[in-house]
């Protein structure tokens, strides 16, 4: 099985430009118009979970970047015996399939759909090897379970459930299916290269 795949990421429209000038993009977490829009109460806990997944890309990719791409790839569940409870990151390989996808999983991402399917953005169609950086992969389910504030749903997550993610991000392993299990995989991307960019596209809404 391949480990080149297409991800999807929804970006400010200069990225775009910088990209087709053959410019690499350098994410900047204090130029991020997705974590400086939440509001006051949220945005220190949220830029502190920014801070972690950037703090653990850096150290296990051995890189200096000051911000983490995020982008959205389904999840491949390899159900071959050699493979048992396997989960990787899998290649969605069209806008029309892209569409589909969120439309189709609408339980687990609409609420981060919704924040960045605005004014001034456009989905990137980029191509990665799984085998070049530490992405961090994670469930969608699992990282909304980190973001503040923390709600342990009456006892339905628990402090080990929160713990056992976090030790997941800290090693590079897939944090998988720990709450309920999605469809939706979240990686994030220490920079992205001018030759990663297969296609840009109008941002869309999602129906309810």
């Amino acid at each position: 099985m391949t480990d080149i795949i297409k991800i999807w990421t929804v970006q400010d429209i200069a990225v775009l430009n910088k990209l087709l000038m053959g410019e690499t993009y350098f994410p900047d977490l204090e130029k991020s118009s997705y974590f400086n829009n939440f509001p006051e109460e949220l945005r220190k806990g949220n830029q502190d979970l920014y801070s972690f997944l950037l703090s653990t890309s850096n150290r296990l990719n051995q890189f200096n970047s000051n911000g983490l791409v995020f982008a959205f790839s389904k999840i491949i569940n390899l159900e071959e015996p050699e493979y048992k409870n396997y989960v990787k990151p899998g290649s969605i390989d069209s806008i029309e399939e892209f569409q589909q996808f969120i439309a189709d999983n609408q339980s687990a991402i609409k609420s981060i759909w919704d924040d960045l399917s605005v004014p001034g953005k456009v989905i990137l169609e980029l191509m990665i090897d799984l085998n070049s950086f530490y992405f961090l992969p994670i469930d969608i389910n699992d990282y909304q379970c980190l973001m503040p504030p923390i709600n342990l749903m009456g006892g339905l997550i628990t402090i080990e459930d929160i713990n056992d993610i976090l030790d997941c991000i800290k090693s590079g392993h897939f944090s998988y299916g720990h709450i309920i299990p999605s469809k939706v995989a979240q990686l994030h991307l220490p920079v992205i290269f001018p030759d990663q960019l297969i296609g840009a596209y109008p941002v869309f809404k999602v129906s309810k």
